[in-house]
């Protein structure tokens, strides 16, 4: 009678549970990288002046991506909602600024974008956020309760998001 070896079919189930070992390894590893980047709301965002300022001047020398970046790293939101903020600061900045020329607004049509109104920017964002939960009703009251709008203003406000 022949023996397999000294092991006897031992080697082959080590190397099985070392594989299975990796693989969970890999997916743990995977999961909480996962966890770490964790999307932040926007609404929870605080900026400070000095960060929006530096942001504006940078939007306004050309240099989007690095405002854009700039307001990324400072406070961890997405690509997308930075994106969107900078524009927001941006805009804010050249209204606020009186050197800056404006060109004339277009009479007020029932389509309502969220860039002509004057909103200020955390309504927007706590407005946008009940909007992509679902809740839109929720988002008219509160740009009502924060503008003093009449409903009809409101809704178009919030359906322009």
């Amino acid at each position: 009678m022949k023996g397999r070896g000294l092991y006897h079919g031992q080697v082959e189930n080590w190397w099985l549970i070392l594989i299975a070992a990796v693989i969970a390894m890999v997916i743990v590893l995977t999961w909480t990288n996962r966890t770490r980047r964790s999307r932040v709301d926007p609404t929870q965002v605080t900026i400070d002046p000095a960060l929006a300022g530096t942001v504006a001047d940078l939007y306004q020398q050309g240099k989007k991506l690095d405002a854009v970046k700039l307001l990324k790293e400072r406070t961890g939101l997405s690509l997308a909602d930075a994106v969107r903020v900078v524009e927001k600061i941006a805009r804010r900045s050249q209204q606020s600024s009186p050197s800056s020329r404006q060109p004339a607004r277009p009479p007020a049509s029932t389509d309502i974008s969220p860039s002509s109104e004057p909103v200020d920017l955390d309504t927007e964002l706590d407005a946008r956020s009940l909007v992509a939960d679902g809740d839109k009703i929720q988002a008219i009251k509160l740009v009502r309760e924060r503008t003093g709008w009449d409903l009809s203003r409101a809704k178009n406000y919030v359906e322009g998001l």
